[in-house]
């Protein structure tokens, strides 16, 4: 039996018999359940009780995800592992990590999730029009394609990730670089003091810095593993040239080496003017000199017949219609940039410890737009993993979510809106937090079995009042810390009166 004592009926707290008063979880049509009160009347406190309680009753293993908006919301070491989302911060979210489930999961519907949720991203300033949801959706498919996922193959969609091999190298990064690019490889890294190396062993390339335009190839991954915000954002960044160009992927990096071939040469011409203009002495006179400046012409023009032996016009075509426009493209690289930069997205998820019950988000480093995203994108997990784990009596996993209002919006198909009327049946509920049940929409308040009211600000009281019917005299009698309102929606019964509740605190 999961439940959390909220205090005793006021009018037997201070008897011999007096009556307790229990969030009963399994009494209740469902296990949501909102906490409001002004600053100073306890929420914290409450959230905190609720939490160990709701664990300590539990007959199953009971999992909590605690978003802390402010960094406030202390939790017992013991049961309570914690992981810190900013701009510094290793861990984050992998937007890309596909549900291997056939029925559940799936490529097109990780798409599908990272563009709905894109339009909550704080670096999207106006909904993606139709041409960049295009863009956007042909950038996923392709980079799902490259790392193993099919979308009409749920056989693909299993990872099988490994650690990497112990003889690798330690002062060496290892690349993912195709057998039939690592010509072209060896061509970019001339000149560039980048050493490329091929790792027998390993079967695998690797260098001794990964800077410059070695990075145009992802960092290797062992194993068959999700593709990350970082695959995307190359592969955005690669598109993008190519779509400026109107060249395919080889024909792009041959003609990036013409560039540079033709760069070293002008600075090498450059170098020979300011001695003739400093000096007067002809550079050139020099054997060594003219040698040099010869294999330098001939570099540049050896990459330029390279670039016409692997030009595919017809290819390069078609990837051009496929993504649209230079435009499209710049729109679409700009905003996965800025998300990329937010400290949401890293490639190593939030290092939490699977033992302990209480999984808290620190989010105060996040800007609140950021804060926002970040909680709709997990909240999309969590309730698809609840789905997926199957219906459940039990509740056996909460999400509490501190300034729970900053969260919700309207729209039925919001990931909030939806866990509120769906995830009973699959043992999930979610707690919101906040200053006053005016904040949230009608809709909600109504779904929502519990509430709870630890003091309002009196200019919340007349809303609050017509749309929870609650007595005038009942808001004045609640005293923060010691009287509380409490109201159940229970399962098989008529809406039920407001409870006038002394806290456990005051009843001492």
């Amino acid at each position: 039996m999961t439940r959390i004592l909220a205090g005793y009926e006021a009018s037997s707290a201070h008897s011999a018999e007096r009556k307790p008063v229990y969030v009963d979880f399994d009494r209740l049509v469902n296990p949501h359940m909102v906490i409001c009160g002004d600053s100073g009347t306890g929420k914290t406190t409450m959230l905190r009780q609720s939490i160990n309680e709701a664990i300590k009753s539990s007959p199953k293993t009971f999992r909590v995800h605690l978003f802390d908006v402010h960094g406030d919301i202390e939790m017992d070491p013991r049961i309570c592992s914690t992981v810190v989302f900013s701009e510094a911060s290793p861990d984050g979210l992998n937007p890309l990590r596909i549900n291997s489930d056939p029925h559940y999961g799936g490529v097109r519907k990780c798409i599908q999730n990272f563009i709905s949720t894109l339009r909550l991203s704080p670096t999207t300033n106006r909904a993606l029009g139709p041409k960049q949801r295009d863009v956007l959706s042909n950038l996923l498919t392709d980079v799902f394609e490259n790392a193993g996922f099919y979308a009409d193959e749920p056989a693909s969609w299993s990872v099988a990730e490994q650690p990497p091999p112990s003889f690798l190298l330690p002062d060496r990064t290892y690349i993912d670089l195709p057998i039939d690019e690592k010509d072209l490889a060896k061509q970019l890294v001339k000149g560039t003091g980048i050493s490329l190396v091929f790792h027998g062993e390993a079967r695998c390339w690797h260098v001794d810095r990964y800077e410059g335009p070695i990075t145009r190839w992802p960092l290797k991954r062992w194993g068959k593993a999700n593709p990350t915000l970082n695959t995307l954002v190359q592969y955005a960044t690669r598109r993008r040239e190519m779509s400026f160009t109107g060249l395919g992927q080889r024909e792009a990096a041959a003609m990036d080496l013409v560039h540079k071939r033709a760069r070293a040469l002008n600075s090498r011409l450059q170098q020979h003017s300011k001695v003739r203009n400093n000096t007067g002495d002809d550079p050139f006179a020099n054997e060594d000199a003219q040698k040099e400046l010869e294999k330098a012409k001939q570099d540049a023009l050896n990459a330029f017949k390279d670039y016409f032996a692997v030009l595919e016009n017809g290819n390069a075509l078609q990837s051009l219609l496929k993504y649209d426009s230079f435009e499209s493209l710049s729109t679409v690289k700009q905003i996965l940039d800025s998300l990329n930069a937010s400290g949401i997205y890293r490639d190593t998820p939030p290092r939490l410890d699977p033992a302990k019950q209480v999984w808290r988000y620190h989010i105060k480093a996040l800007r609140p737009e950021e804060q926002k995203f970040l909680v709709n994108v997990r909240l999309r997990e969590i309730f698809y993993n609840a789905v997926q784990r199957g219906e459940s009596k039990d509740l056996i996993e909460v999400i509490v979510i501190d300034e729970g209002a900053k969260f919700v919006e309207e729209e039925e198909d919001h990931i909030v809106n939806v866990i509120a009327l769906e995830a009973r049946k699959f043992g999930l509920g979610i707690w919101f937090a906040s200053q006053s049940p005016t904040q949230y929409s009608e809709s909600l308040l109504s779904t929502v079995a519990t509430k709870i009211i630890l003091g309002l600000d009196p200019n919340y009281w007349p809303l609050a009042q017509r749309r929870l019917r609650i007595e005038e005299r009942a808001m004045k009698w609640i005293r923060p810390r010691e009287g509380l309102l409490v109201n159940f929606k229970l399962s098989g019964q008529s809406a039920q009166p407001w409870v006038w509740v002394t806290t456990p605190s005051a009843v001492g």
